[in-house]
This record gives C-alpha cells, structure tokens and sequence, in this order.
C-alpha cells in the first residue's frame, strides 16, 4: 500500500489546503515535478520512491487526448530523500 496518493490539482485556487501546500512544498524540495502530471504515489523503503504519471504532450506542447475524456501519460518514478510530510490520500488538492 502507498505511503501517500495524490491526484494532482492544476488549479491555484485549490492549493490552499494546508495538506496539499506541504506536498507541495515537499515535492519541490525533493525535485518532484508535480504539475507535470496527474496522479503520485510514494512508497514507503529504502529509498523512497514516487511514481508520476506525467502527461504525454503534442508536437505544440498541449496534453494527448486519451479519447476517454482523460490524457495519455506515462510512469516516471523519482527517489525522494524523505517522505511527505502528510501520509493517506490527497484528492484534487484537499483532504
């Protein structure tokens, strides 16, 4: 089981719950690109492991259509020197 999933919130306006802006912040000090993508899981080990999937973009830099009202991405799994400081599952930018 994750130690924290994340459905990843792409609206400013919905950064303002205290969870989020501390993953936030942690996934910028560990050089996690977040906006990049939809959905994040951390694993609890040695190392700790988070898994983004990030969005398939076009020739012109715009998100893939999935033809299922969703877009394309692909896993991309990054080593964190630390665990999140929230543990559980954030969606859409509150808890």
């Amino acid at each position: 089981m994750p130690y924290l999933t994340v459905e990843i919130c792409h609206y400013p306006a919905h950064w303002t719950s205290p969870p989020y802006r501390r993953f936030k912040e942690w996934a910028a000090a560990e050089g996690i690109p977040e906006e990049s993508g939809h959905y994040l899981e951390v694993w609890d080990g040695s190392p700790v492991r988070a898994v983004l999937n990030v969005y398939d973009l076009d020739g012109n830099g715009d998100k893939i259509d999935d033809g299922n009202g969703g877009y394309v991405t692909h896993p991309i799994t990054y080593t964190a020197s630390t665990l999140p400081p929230v543990q559980g599952q954030i969606v859409g930018g509150a808890r």
